[in-house]
């Protein structure tokens, strides 16, 4: 079955990148009688950060069984909750550590000044160097274990 081609006009030859004449753009046409649609942009979300996700898996609600009551409480606080009861029943030093962390904390146990030991452990190795420096530098002020506070009014007055 052979198609029948239109026969062109004139002396034009219609092939590769010849289109029929009727079928090509009149002058002053564009080449798409319907404009292209584009698609509608979504706007780009900005990427959670760990502290934002953790926060929102903290602050879900979850059913908990109280008795005979069920509660819908924030999961943090169930978290929290068995924090606490681990360390209590928990045969495992670190269990009580961390509840005991947790609730010194919290100030459970009210308000205290930290001790020079606590104060000392929680120093971070640069500090302590920096310490060291500073102690080095102005070795001669500091008061030897023992020794007695030097008298004001013995300073010389300038």
């Amino acid at each position: 079955m052979s198609r029948d081609r239109e026969k062109p006009e004139g002396d034009y030859e219609v092939g590769y990148k010849k289109p029929p004449k009727h079928t090509q753009f009149k002058p002053g046409e564009s080449g798409r009688s319907r404009k292209r649609t584009r698609p509608k942009v979504k706007p780009m979300m900005m990427p959670k950060t760990l502290d934002e996700v953790v926060r929102e898996a903290a602050s879900r609600k979850v059913k908990l069984k109280d008795g005979d009551k069920v509660r819908e409480v924030p999961l943090s606080d169930v978290v929290v909750r068995r924090i606490l009861e681990n360390g209590i029943s928990s045969k495992n030093p670190r269990d009580a550590r961390l509840a005991l962390e947790l609730l010194t904390r919290a100030n459970a146990f009210g308000e205290r000044e930290p001790t020079t030991d606590e104060i000392a452990r929680s120093l971070t190795p640069a500090e302590l160097r920096l310490i060291e420096g500073v102690r080095e530098d102005f070795g001669q002020y500091f008061l030897e274990p023992g020794d007695d506070a030097p008298d004001p009014e013995d300073r010389e007055q300038d």
